[in-house]
């Protein structure tokens, strides 16, 4: 059997879901293939202000218990979509890391506040950003 997670890196939603994600692929590791699959939130799903952004963190913090607050200093006014955070964990599929490693760095919580223009990755050479992740820790 396979499991496919469909998810928008940035979706702070996809975020509250990885405890479950993570119980389910322990419980039936060996078992279950699981696997993901980017599905792209349009202008529609994404916030219209950083106000609206901090009250979908309180609101969905609340309803999930969640003990931490999201940033949404990653928020950025106008913009219609959030592609470099997927494009980079698709890109790191392409080079065989096709574990959480290679979209949870451009999660919600992997921004931690910084813009997509200021993730550690735009500017550089995004095969070595990739690579450097299945370096020996």
């Amino acid at each position: 059997m396979k499991v496919t997670y469909y998810l928008e890196v940035i979706s702070s939603w996809c975020y509250w879901a990885e405890p479950a994600w993570a119980e389910l692929k322990r419980r039936y590791a060996g078992r279950v293939e699981f696997g993901w699959k980017l599905a792209l939130m349009d202008a529609s799903g994404l916030p219209v202000s950083r106000n609206q952004c901090e009250w979908f963190y309180r609101r969905s913090g609340t309803i999930t218990r969640s003990p931490v607050m999201l940033n949404s200093g990653w928020f950025e006014p106008g913009q219609k979509e959030y592609l470099a955070p997927n494009l980079v964990a698709e890109a790191a599929k392409d080079f065989g890391i096709t574990d959480d490693r290679a979209r949870l760095v451009g999660s919600v919580e992997g921004l931690d506040g910084v813009t997509i223009l200021e993730m550690p990755f735009v500017g550089t050479d995004l095969i070595d950003v990739i690579r450097s992740w299945t370096a020996p820790v």
